[in-house]
């Protein structure tokens, strides 16, 4: 694809997400963003990685990779979870599902 972002190729596209973390040390955390560009191939994965909701005056990092697709009538989600960075002595657990996606356009 040469120098052209991936994102501006109508083959490729991206989801979004927006998760609580699970409650640890009696607070939560909220994790939203969309994830990184992929080609519309059956078994393809979508990067994540941000910063969560700062709660309890702190925040977490985090990063991880989504399942492959699981197909419906109208198109596809992702699962995807993991665990936060540790900050403040503690980390916390999220999971959750993508929405259908949107095609990325020129």
């Amino acid at each position: 694809m040469g120098n052209k972002c991936c994102c501006e190729d109508p083959n490729y596209h991206v989801h979004s997400y927006c998760v609580f973390t699970e409650v640890t040390e009696c607070h939560r955390h909220v994790i939203r963003g969309v994830t990184s560009p992929a080609e519309d191939t059956r078994d393809h994965k979508h990067k994540m990685e941000g910063v969560t909701s700062t709660d309890s005056c702190h925040s977490h990092c985090y990063r991880c990779r989504t399942g492959k697709p699981k197909y419906m009538c109208s198109g596809h989600v992702h699962e995807f979870g993991d665990e936060t960075s540790r900050d403040e002595g503690h980390r916390h657990c999220f999971c959750g599902t993508t929405d259908k996606g949107r095609r990325c356009r020129r």
